[in-house]
C-alpha cells in the first residue's frame, strides 16, 4: 500500500526503490522460499503465516503495475 500511495503522490522513484528493495530482501519473493503473512521491516525476515495468498496477490499486482510503468 504504501508503494501505491508514493506513486499516487508522485514519488514515483521512492516508490521504486522501495519496491526493489522488498524484492530483494523479503523472504520468500524470490528463490523458493514460501510468501509469508507479515514481514520484519528490518532484516526482511518472514513472519506467522508461510503461503500466505494475499502476500502473493499483491506481489502480483505490484509486478502488474510496474510492467505497466515500462510499457510508457
Amino acid at each position: 500500500f504504501a508503494i501505491d500511495g508514493l506513486k499516487k503522490y508522485g514519488f514515483t522513484r521512492q516508490a521504486n526503490e522501495m519496491f526493489n528493495k522488498m524484492l530483494d530482501h523479503a523472504a520468500g519473493f524470490t528463490g523458493s522460499d514460501p510468501l509469508y503473512e507479515n514481514y520484519n521491516p528490518l532484516t526482511g525476515e518472514g513472519l506467522n503465516t508461510p503461503f500466505f495468498s494475499w502476500s502473493a496477490a499483491h506481489l502480483l499486482m505490484l509486478l502488474c503495475e510496474q510492467d505497466k510503468g515500462d510499457e510508457k
